[in-house]
């Protein structure tokens, strides 16, 4: 069994929690998930957390149509949901497992104001927290909902959002993150990413302004008609220019050069902290070009380095990571990734290795994470 703890503990303030949990493969699924539920409990245990303080997890599944109603059915799922924590479940596949958790914690020095709501009627499921006047809003596995299209089944899901966003009364620009997980990327990629643009754009956002951070990957649910899912994240009570891009010109092209409506990383910034959180990020040079075709270890080299320049235009290091989603196209690469990480990443920074379709021919890995740096920003209030 393997689980990693991230954290960040500032003197006073909300506390932050990162945790990462893979069981051992050579038991059957049952097992394994039992095996990832006891030790996430154990960890609770052992960090003296409450399953209260659990704001979403991600379970990753390896077979959705024989695993998803196992979850759904069991203790775990049912102890989490009554906690009104947000829980994405997701066939994307462990390297390592056939299911893995990544579960992100809160303790705020006063009690967790944390609610379960619905989606503006729509499918889908947010929670909420509300911390020093701030909303943090986490919209989990939102599906449009029958055999539509995938233009259709974008246009939808960001419907949903913007619905969300009006009932909350935050511009849209407060998107900060979105994740898009596309059953068939190299089939449905293109439709979902100009669908995405003509909608933004009706929205009044551009380059001008900014649009969200975000992953688009392969990955499913067990309905076949679910050619897209989504998760988001929207946070109400910003000011002006507490929310910004972030660019590593010297390394990556800003993705609007090639119509693309993503921002390479968001960083908020709060009184106490800042939230870095870095886009899906592969091996792609300061044109735009695939680099090192074929080449797994230096395509993993390319994409740490492109993820250090966004951190270090923003200020901060890559050593303040709190975790790092790591895909990756071919699962014979698995092994040499992990050890790759492992000698290169500070030891306190967790990953997760999932196999997945990677939207661009050419990629072989792509990887996300979110950075949390203390910070003194007096004229913001604290997180």
């Amino acid at each position: 069994m393997s689980t990693s703890v991230s954290f960040f503990l500032p003197e006073k303030g909300t506390r932050e929690y990162f945790i990462i949990a893979v069981p051992d493969n050579d038991l059957s699924f049952p097992d394994q998930f039992l095996a990832v539920s006891v030790e996430y409990r154990d960890s609770l245990d052992a960090l003296k957390l409450d399953i209260n303080s659990c704001v979403y997890m991600n379970i990753y599944l390896s077979d959705a149509a024989g695993q998803e109603d196992a979850v759904l059915n069991s203790s775990f799922y049912r102890e989490l949901h009554e906690s009104r924590a947000g829980v994405l479940i997701l066939q994307i596949p462990p390297m390592s497992s056939k299911v893995a958790i990544l579960a992100y914690h809160v303790v705020p020095e006063v009690s967790l104001e944390k609610e379960l709501i619905s989606v503006a009627d729509g499918p889908g499921a947010a929670t909420s927290i509300s911390t020093n006047s701030y909303e943090h809003h986490y919209l989990k596995g939102l599906t449009s909902g029958g055999p539509l299209s995938a233009q259709d089944q974008i246009r939808n899901l960001l419907n949903t959002v913007s619905l969300f966003c009006k009932s909350r009364n935050i511009p849209h620009k407060n998107i900060i993150r979105t994740w898009i997980y596309i059953r068939d990327i190299n089939k449905y990629y293109n439709d979902m990413a100009e669908t995405r643009r003509e909608v933004f754009v009706g929205w009044g956002l551009s380059e001008k302004d900014r649009f969200p951070a975000s992953t688009g990957i392969g990955g499913r649910n067990k309905y076949p008609d679910d050619l897209l899912l989504m998760d988001a994240i929207i946070i109400g009570g910003m000011e002006d220019g507490q929310v910004q891009r972030m660019e590593a010109a010297l390394h990556m092209p800003h993705a609007m050069n090639y119509g693309v409506t993503f921002e390479r990383g968001i960083r908020v910034r709060y009184g106490d902290r800042e939230h870095l959180y870095i886009s899906g990020t592969a091996s792609i040079g300061a044109n735009g070009d695939v680099m090192h075709k074929d080449d797994i270890l230096r395509q993993t080299e390319r994409t740490l380095e492109n993820i250090r320049a966004l951190l270090e235009g923003a200020s901060r290091s890559i050593d303040e990571l709190k975790y790092l989603i790591v895909y990756i196209k071919n699962s014979d690469d698995g092994d040499l990734v992990n050890s790759y990480l492992k000698a290169n990443l500070a030891d306190h920074i967790p990953f997760v290795l999932l196999q997945a379709d990677i939207c661009r021919q050419g990629w072989l890995i792509e990887i996300e994470g979110m950075a949390v740096s203390k910070a003194y920003n007096p004229q913001y209030k604290d997180y």
